[in-house]
C-alpha cells in the first residue's frame, strides 16, 4: 500500500471548479482510449480528449442511515475493470485521484469514502480512505502520488486497471440520519494519468 499526500476541500454549495491533470513527467500525452471490460454497477468511464484524465461517474450511488432506513443502505460498493489503450512506446501511471461527493449528515453521523486502484500485474493496490463527520454540502478529496512513488505499467503488458469505490455511513446515535452520494451533476472520480516513454 502506498502513502499518498491528501488534501480535503469542503466546497459547500458552490459549483466545483474544473480539474486539471498534474503532469508527472515531460512526456507528451498520447491519444488514450478507455474500454470497460466489466462493471458491477451502473456508470460510465471515459477519458479526456488530451488523454490526461480518466473520469468515472456512477449512477444511483448513495449510502444512507436513519431510523427508517434499511441497514443495507448504509454501504454501497462499485467497481470497474477497464482497459486503457495507449500507443506503443508509452507507459502510464495514476498520478492523483480527485473524488467529488456531496453529503447531508447529522453531527453524530460519519461518512466514509474509500478508493482503490490496482494495475493488473502489479503487487498490491493504491488505497485511500476519507472520513468526515456531520458534513453538509459538497466535498472534494485529492490524493496525490509522489513522483518517486508512481507505479508505471509494464511496457507491452495489458493495460488493465481495476477500480473500486466504496461509500459508507454510520451513526453512533440510533436516531441519527444522513447520507453520502457521488451521484450529482459534478460528482464522480477523476484519475489523472502520467505518461512516460518506454
Amino acid at each position: 500500500m502506498k502513502t499518498r499526500n491528501t488534501t480535503l476541500v469542503a466546497i459547500g454549495a458552490i459549483t466545483l471548479p474544473l480539474l486539471t491533470a498534474v503532469p508527472a513527467s515531460a512526456a507528451p500525452k498520447p491519444a488514450a482510449k478507455v474500454q470497460v471490460i466489466r462493471s458491477i454497477c451502473p456508470g460510465e468511464v471515459s477519458v479526456s480528449e488530451d488523454g490526461g484524465r480518466v473520469n468515472v461517474t456512477i449512477k444511483n450511488f448513495k449510502a444512507s442511515v436513519g431510523p427508517d432506513v434499511n441497514p443495507a443502505e448504509g454501504q454501497k460498493s462499485c467497481g470497474f475493470l477497464v482497459n486503457i489503450h495507449i500507443p506503443q512506446g508509452f507507459t502510464w501511471a495514476i498520478a492523483n485521484t480527485d473524488t467529488r461527493a456531496t453529503a447531508d449528515l447529522d453531527p453524530e453521523v460519519v461518512g466514509e469514502i474509500m478508493q482503490s486502484a490496482r494495475m493488473w500485474g502489479s503487487p498490491g493496490a493504491d488505497v485511500s480512505t476519507h472520513q468526515f463527520t456531520g458534513h453538509k454540502g459538497n466535498l472534494l478529496f485529492t490524493d496525490k502520488v509522489p513522483v518517486s512513488q508512481l507505479k508505471y505499467a509494464r511496457c507491452g503488458a495489458p493495460d488493465l486497471l481495476d477500480l473500486e469505490t466504496r461509500i459508507r455511513v454510520t451513526s453512533s446515535d440510533p436516531s441519527g440520519e444522513g447520507w453520502v452520494s457521488l451521484d450529482f451533476p459534478e460528482g464522480g472520480i477523476t484519475y489523472s494519468i502520467a505518461y512516460k516513454k518506454c
